[in-house]
């Protein structure tokens, strides 16, 4: 999956990851993986959060690994049907997840959605994993 614009991608050899997000219905988040410092992660993951809506929290700190932010949606009570139109449905949950592997990391997050609201459809809009070094 590519990632997702906004999204700070690793230098060499960082390891520190954090996710933020605003409370709902706002879509905003943060998200920093791989960077050498962790009080920066968080830092510019709140930065990013904040410049996108208010109220953002953290959601997840990682290091050495792979990270991922999963929405909850339900159709919009104004739209027939939903769409990727940001009209046509409302965000029910901002959700953080982390793992070994990108693939896992996007699990852990869809998880992490669906056990918070089991009538939400979830979906990853970001996820990256911090370089080795």
């Amino acid at each position: 999956m590519p990632v997702a614009a906004g999204v700070t991608l690793p230098p060499r050899g960082a390891s520190h990851g954090a996710i933020y997000g605003a409370r709902t219905p706002s879509a905003a988040f943060g998200m920093v993986v791989g960077d050498r410092d962790r009080l920066s992660a968080h830092r510019e993951a709140e930065r990013q959060c904040t410049a996108r809506g208010p109220g953002c929290r953290v959601l997840a700190e990682f290091t050495a690994a792979c990270g991922a932010a999963a929405q909850g949606i339900k159709r919009s009570q104004w739209a027939l049907v939903m769409t990727s139109d940001a009209n046509t449905f409302t965000v029910t949950s901002i959700n953080a997840g982390q793992g070994a592997t990108q693939a896992a990391a996007e699990a852990d997050a869809i998880a992490e959605c669906r056990s918070r609201d089991p009538m939400a459809q979830c979906r990853i809009v970001a996820s990256a994993c911090a370089t080795r070094g």
